[in-house]
């Protein structure tokens, strides 16, 4: 099998030239769930540096309108924390 177009590759003579497949036409986004949730990613972690969304201390956190919900948070962590025996307190 010979081609009369330069940019083809020379096929040795008894060698089987593989055949071409079509992919099946796929539309944008579909069947790629998890390209798109790593693109998510890393989209948040990208505007999390840009924008700041973690707050950089417990003054910011206390300003923002979701700080009910960071208090609930640390008191639990201080819980789990105490509870599991991390630390001791002693007097001064």
């Amino acid at each position: 099998m010979s081609s009369s177009c330069p940019s083809d590759p020379v096929v040795t003579p008894g060698m089987q030239v593989p055949p071409i497949v079509e992919q099946p036409y796929e539309l944008e986004g579909e069947g790629t769930m998890d390209w798109m949730m790593a693109i998510k990613h890393a989209m948040v972690a990208e505007m999390s540096e840009a924008e700041g969304l973690e707050p950089c201390s417990l003054a910011e956190v206390k300003c923002g309108l979701d700080w009910l919900f960071w208090e609930k948070a640390i008191l639990e962590e201080l819980k789990m924390l105490e509870e599991a025996g991390t630390w001791k307190l002693v007097p001064t």
